[in-house]
């Protein structure tokens, strides 16, 4: 082999353990730590994620063909991050105005699956569909011990329709005895 293919070789065994050694790291995931972040899930996000009607979603709320006051829902995904079994407790949650004004109050999972049971049929199979999904995806209780791991869960936040403009929702969250508080402002509703 001549200097020019010795140097070529020597060039090419270089990039491929570059590459190599790169793609072995690639996977890696940031370490853990303790935390709790919040998102309000947009009405399009939340059909996406777990169906598109009240039949089949029950995050999705009923319209006024159900109730002659309809009531709209703010979707709130939390997510908790914890490297051990630690306590987690949601302290408060509502949606104020401007004026401090409650628009949206925090359905625990047990008053939000009664709530749905009120503007439904509770014995047909959507509505044992929407108590499954309730069961998976709702904040299993306000105060409950957090496995290690990252979790997802949902929360609801009902208010009479329109709900309004300028209002923030407002969490107080405690995470191993840390407490945090979360504002989310809320998209103000279009005008027809």
């Amino acid at each position: 082999m001549n200097l020019r293919g010795t140097v070529l070789f020597a060039f090419v065994a270089s990039i491929s353990l570059a590459a190599v050694g790169c793609a072995s790291t690639g996977g890696a995931s940031l370490p853990l730590t303790d935390s709790v972040s919040a998102a309000l899930l947009s009405p399009k996000q939340v059909q996406s994620d777990y169906g598109y009607s009240f039949s089949q979603n029950p995050f999705v709320a009923p319209g006024p063909s159900i109730l002659p006051t309809y009531y709209d829902f703010l979707v709130v995904r939390l997510t908790i991050s914890a490297t051990a079994a630690t306590e987690f407790e949601l302290l408060k949650a509502k949606a104020e105005d401007l004026d401090g004004a409650t628009r949206a109050s925090y359905a625990n999972r047990e008053e939000f699956t009664h709530y749905i049971d009120q503007v439904s049929m509770p014995a047909t199979s959507s509505a044992t569909m929407r108590h499954d999904k309730v069961g998976w995806y709702y904040l299993p209780a306000d105060k409950f011990q957090v496995k290690p791991g990252r979790h997802s869960y949902v929360i609801v936040l009902i208010g009479k329709h329109p709900i309004g403009n300028n209002v923030t929702i407002d969490l107080l969250l405690s995470l191993a005895g840390n407490i945090q508080s979360l504002q989310i402002p809320v998209p103000n509703a279009k005008t027809d």
